[in-house]
């Protein structure tokens, strides 16, 4: 049985925001955590600690999933996933109104962690 390319894109997109949907409770309690790292005068510094750090769920959910998945293309299309999830449809269906959603959002820490995430995946997938 052979998988077309649309069942790819469509079952990467998909595990993406599911992913990204079901690590959102668990971003609820991580989020406090950025208050206790210490404060860089290095910005760059600050958004990797956030993405290594609070972001830990998301970027452990998307490895395993792009180890699972073990294509370039369905890792590409899970990140394409969860960044939507995290850049599109959670603000325009909340907007600012639930902060959690808000603070995804408003920060390149998520994607920076979207991206360690699936490339870990991929290294992983690699070497195993």
């Amino acid at each position: 049985m052979t998988t077309r390319p649309w069942q790819t894109m469509l079952t990467g997109w998909v595990l993406g925001v599911v992913a990204m949907a079901l690590t959102l409770p668990l971003l609820m309690l991580t989020q406090d955590v950025s208050q206790w790292l210490p404060a860089t005068g290095v910005y760059a510094l600050s958004v990797t600690l956030d993405a290594a750090l609070v972001y830990l769920p998301v970027w452990l959910v998307l490895a395993w999933l792009s180890v699972r998945l073990g294509t370039q293309e369905g890792a590409l299309w899970l990140l394409l996933g969860a960044a939507s999830l995290s850049y599109l449809i959670l603000p325009a269906w909340v907007g600012t109104h639930w902060h959690l959603a808000a603070w995804i959002w408003s920060q390149p820490s998520a994607l920076l962690a979207q991206l360690l995430g699936v490339g870990l995946g991929l290294w992983l997938s690699r070497r195993g």
